[in-house]
């Protein structure tokens, strides 16, 4: 990976993260980045919960953990009642 010539500290782990995470040792991360995807329509807006109770354990103290879940934003935002709570600008 081109990557890893510029940022040798950094590792990647690739596969979904069901399969990874128990390979990591515990308090090992200084950070973690979390893009979901849902495998199923049914996990849509509850699969990081599962993520998040597993990867906890594994940051340091003082780690980062930067998470982004669109695709439950763009089924809410979809929703005609999203922006009552004035969360968007008109």
């Amino acid at each position: 990976m081109e990557f890893k010539k510029t940022h040798p500290s950094v590792n990647g782990l690739l596969g979904p993260w069901q399969e990874r995470v128990h390979d990591v040792e515990e308090n090992s991360l200084d950070g973690v980045f979390y893009d979901p995807y849902p495998s199923t329509k049914a996990d849509q807006h509850t699969h990081q919960f599962d993520f998040l109770k597993d990867v906890r354990s594994k940051l340091k103290v003082g780690g980062h953990l930067t998470y982004c879940n669109l695709t439950s934003l763009g089924v809410l935002k979809s929703n005609p009642d999203y922006n009552k709570a004035g969360l968007t600008r008109k």
